[in-house]
């Protein structure tokens, strides 16, 4: 599964400890034997940077060659919690205003970005002020 959680006009991004220099992403995980792809994002969520996510909605599916499998797409909103990187995959998680993301991935390319740029979307469907 791959996820991006949001919180209004914020969205929480990672930065994995193999991503090459200022990379920063979606968070990720692998569905454990018998367990649902929610209780997935909710425990994946939790352990990688130590925040509870509500209203879990698929978006969209990709191929993924490690180790051939497919991700699910998926956006989740922020519950409760405080953000805090595990320190194992992931060593630094932040929150960014939609306005001022760091380097993502590209949405030609990955789930990932097309994550991100249909929840900017939606923003502007929205009409938030400052959208120009």
């Amino acid at each position: 599964i791959i996820v991006l959680v949001t919180d209004k006009e914020r969205l929480l991004l990672a930065h994995n400890k193999g991503f090459p220099g200022k990379m920063y992403s979606t968070l990720a995980g692998f569905i454990e034997v018998g367990e649902t792809v929610e209780e997935t994002i909710k425990r994946e969520i939790f352990e990688e940077v130590n925040i509870k996510v509500k209203n879990c909605q698929y978006y969209g599916s990709q191929s993924w060659p490690f180790p051939s499998q497919l991700m699910l797409g998926f956006h989740a909103e922020y519950l409760s919690g405080t953000v805090k990187p595990d320190g194992e995959e992931i060593d630094i998680a932040e929150w960014f205003n939609y306005q001022s993301l760091p380097q993502v991935p590209s949405s030609k390319i990955s789930i990932s970005g097309r994550l991100i740029e249909s929840y900017i979307s939606k923003l502007k469907e929205k009409d938030l002020p400052g959208f120009k």
